[in-house]
């Protein structure tokens, strides 16, 4: 038979590993709440500050146009560049509105198309202007009438498509 011997003891390193170890657990639980509770605001204040309400489509495209229409009162374009940018300009808000391409279609593709087909006449209405030899509109007055009727019905577009 072989001689008994007595149970291997622990080193008293080993119960020290133990109690650090249980010691970080509870001090990570006890932790949790804290680390994951959401900050408040030191200073409610800067909350409450009124905020600007966001410009809409419309707004932008209306400031565009009406920019334009100052660029041509100040003689920095001619009516030809004001009536392009004015078309390129409608046909890029009814592309954002719709999301048509209108960018590429032509004045027939615009009348065949039910969600173009208001803003079908006032695009047309840019290309005289644009492409004549004078490159004017003929019945316009700057003296009777501060915008033309082009940038009116651009600006009709925008409020109403």
């Amino acid at each position: 038979m072989l001689p008994l011997i007595d149970p291997t003891a622990y080193s008293p390193l080993w119960w020290v590993a133990i109690g650090v170890l249980v010691a970080l657990f509870l001090g990570w639980l006890v932790a949790i709440p804290f680390l994951t509770r959401g900050r408040a605001a030191r200073n409610y204040n800067e909350l409450l500050v009124p905020r600007e309400p966001p410009r809409t489509l419309q707004d932008i495209y209306r400031d565009r146009i009406l920019a334009l229409g100052d660029s041509l009162t100040a003689q920095e374009i001619t009516e030809r560049e004001m009536h392009l940018q004015l078309s390129e300009l409608v046909r890029e808000f009814v592309t954002a509105r719709t999301g048509i391409t209108a960018k590429t279609m032509t004045y027939s593709d615009l009348v065949a198309d039910e969600r173009t087909e208001k803003v079908a006449f006032v695009i047309a209405q840019f290309y005289h202007p644009a492409f004549s030899s004078s490159g004017s509109l003929e019945d316009w007055n700057p003296a009777e009438e501060p915008q033309p009727i082009t940038l009116r019905n651009a600006l009709l577009v925008v409020d109403h498509l």
